[in-house]
């Protein structure tokens, strides 16, 4: 019972910051009245005040950030950003599907999706780059050992080596990752329901980083969260030059690649980036053990 405390503890908190940021954002919603119309555009740059809206969000998401790691980032030091991403849905939850934002409208509509699921990015990108940088400097920052967790000396040394692999290793995670989760969102995402949506997004998110991941383990994750990010751009730009005004007036995106359009921003900010974060720290907890045993099988032989 006292190993198993911990680990419940920790998955008590995890559970405790998601809720807690999720409730935050459908407050911060009612605050700005996002979306305008209920059940319709749950788009942040479709809003009367489209700057202000994405203003409101960003701040939010550094703010729960920090909070959500301060209750959960003994966890895994960016489990509180994934809380805070995860959050993000409960904007999404006040909308209604794709055709809601893209009916009657131009294909430039999709541009504007794009740029703002790259800012969503950018914004989470940003707050989990600093984290990130407080992890591998922890050895100086021994005051946070409090709230955030740190690797141990081993577990350093494996993740150095890790990440001591060539750029090129890297961009290719993030592409082979990307081009998985397009096929998996070609395949389940047969319409644009908001149901239908999370299921694939989560699902195609998961699956790639679990097969991308195993053929090339390198870090750290952002080159894999990134993933749903870019199948996201793709899709929306495929849509732009592949859509009909036709398919638009009755609220469907066109082209080849259309079912990488049906999500919204929000769908692959939160829901994507936390699937795939997730399936990520899974693949590196197996490899990691897998390391750490491999030392211990090295360094047996020289004991005796």
């Amino acid at each position: 019972m006292p190993r198993l405390w911990p680990a419940v503890q920790s998955r008590l908190l995890l559970l405790l910051a998601v809720c807690l940021t999720c409730v935050a954002f459908w407050w911060l919603a009612r605050l700005i009245g996002f979306p305008r119309y209920p059940g319709r555009d749950a788009s942040l740059l479709l809003q009367p005040l489209p700057t202000a809206t994405l203003l409101a969000v960003g701040v939010a998401i550094a703010a729960l950030t920090t909070f959500a790691t301060l209750l959960a980032g003994r966890v895994r030091y960016d489990a509180g950003w994934a809380c805070a991403a995860l959050g993000l849905y409960a904007l999404r939850l006040r909308g209604g599907s794709i055709s809601n934002a893209i009916d009657d409208r131009s294909p430039s509509v999709f541009l504007t999706l794009a740029l703002e699921l790259a800012l969503l990015a950018a914004i989470l990108g940003a707050a989990w780059l600093v984290l990130h940088t407080l992890r591998e400097r922890g050895s100086a920052f021994k005051s946070l050992r409090r709230f955030l967790e740190l690797p141990e000396a081993t577990t350093r040394l494996a993740d150095r080596k890790a990440a001591a692999e060539s750029l090129d290793q890297k961009l290719l995670a993030l592409v082979m990752s990307t081009a998985v989760m397009a096929v998996f969102m070609m395949i389940i995402c047969r319409t644009g329901e908001r149901a239908q949506v999370l299921f694939s997004v989560g699902l195609s998110a998961y699956l790639s980083i679990w097969i991308s991941h195993s053929f090339i383990p390198t870090r750290p994750a952002a080159w894999f969260w990134a993933a749903p990010v870019l199948c996201g751009v793709i899709g929306y730009l495929a849509a732009w030059m592949g859509s009909t005004p036709a398919q638009l007036a009755i609220g469907q995106a066109g082209g080849f690649l259309a079912p990488l359009a049906r999500p919204l921003p929000l769908d692959y900010a939160s829901f994507g980036i936390a699937a795939a974060l997730w399936r990520y720290v899974q693949s590196r907890t197996h490899q990691l053990y897998r390391v750490i045993e491999a030392q211990r099988q090295e360094s047996a032989p020289a004991a005796a």
